[in-house]
């Protein structure tokens, strides 16, 4: 299968009243803008690709094929051309730049539909973060493109910034306040479910030993603890078990295609349970431990 474009990535013009913009600047910035984009700074720092770490790629790609199989859900190809290694030490300090924090731990993240990972993973731990920045990268995203104007002593200066509205159902919005986001633990563990589902379905090179690819193939890597809120959330309000093959099917089209159906779900188990808060307390779980207690206290699920 060739390459292709990506069937749920949006991005549009955000709505503006502001008289001092002028439309052809909308439709030239609209015509300019890219949802798949690299970052300039990190590039410089990239690895040269190997044809191992390509076959690896398509290895990857064929499993998520063969995941999508009979789900109602577009293919998606990703190239080797989005995927990227980085030098580890310009990529820690990238992430630092962006969210003023270190990340020691930090395997690589997913910007603009393409993947940065560092260069320093062994092999285990290289197919575990792929596999799981890949279900990110084709899940469904959604950017804004704004024009703002500022005004000089001299005129007008105009300027274009993007901004990601959604990606899985990790959703971000601006308030007077600062930013909000919503569902960025959720995410994560959805995330992490199907990338072991991802590792499930995908044949890994023979020169792996059977030790190695067994555990990759039934264990998840990450966010364990957050998982575990979504597979109790469901057990305890929707009588039904994380590994329910509908219910997989439900939350896989909602992360790639945006459907409704799982999330449908999970309203009507907290309604029926008399707790209609229920869906906005899972949705206020971050990627912390700390989120994570705090969310099990409150929808009463003991440890």
């Amino acid at each position: 299968m060739s390459e292709n474009k990506h069937p749920y990535r949006e991005a549009y013009i955000a709505n503006t009243r502001d008289h001092r913009i002028p439309e052809e600047l909308l439709q030239m910035a609209e015509a300019q803008f890219s949802p798949e984009q690299v970052v300039d700074e990190l590039i410089q720092y990239e690895c040269e690709k190997t044809e191992e770490f390509e076959e690896l790629v398509g290895m990857f790609n064929m499993g998520y094929q063969k995941m999508i199989h009979n789900m109602d859900i577009e293919p998606y190809e990703v190239g080797a051309d989005k995927i990227h290694m980085i030098d580890t030490y310009a990529l820690l300090q990238h992430h630092f730049e962006q969210v003023g924090a270190v990340d020691g731990k930090l395997g690589g993240f997913v910007h603009d539909g393409h993947m940065y990972l560092r260069d320093d993973l062994d092999f285990v731990s290289f197919l575990e973060r792929y596999s799981h920045e890949f279900m990110h990268l084709v899940s469904k995203t959604k950017k804004v493109i704004e024009v703002f104007v500022n005004e000089q002593e001299w005129g007008a200066m105009y300027g274009t910034r993007y901004k990601t509205l959604r990606s899985g159902v990790h959703q971000i919005s601006e308030r007077d306040t600062g930013t909000v986001q919503y569902g960025a633990g959720l995410n994560e563990a959805i995330t992490e479910l199907f990338a072991l589902q991802l590792r499930k379905h995908t044949n890994f090179p023979e020169d792996v030993d059977n030790e190695t690819v067994a555990d990759l193939q039934s264990n998840v890597t990450t966010y364990e603890s957050h998982i575990e809120i979504l597979r109790e959330v469901l057990r305890k309000y929707a009588e039904v078990d994380i590994e329910d093959e509908t219910v997989k099917s439900e939350m896989l089209r909602m992360h790639i295609k945006g459907d409704p159906t799982f999330l449908k779900r999970l309203h009507k188990a907290f309604r029926d349970n008399d707790m209609p808060e229920g869906i906005k307390v899972l949705f206020s779980m971050n990627s912390t431990l700390e989120s994570v207690r705090e969310v099990r206290a409150q929808l009463g699920i003991t440890e």
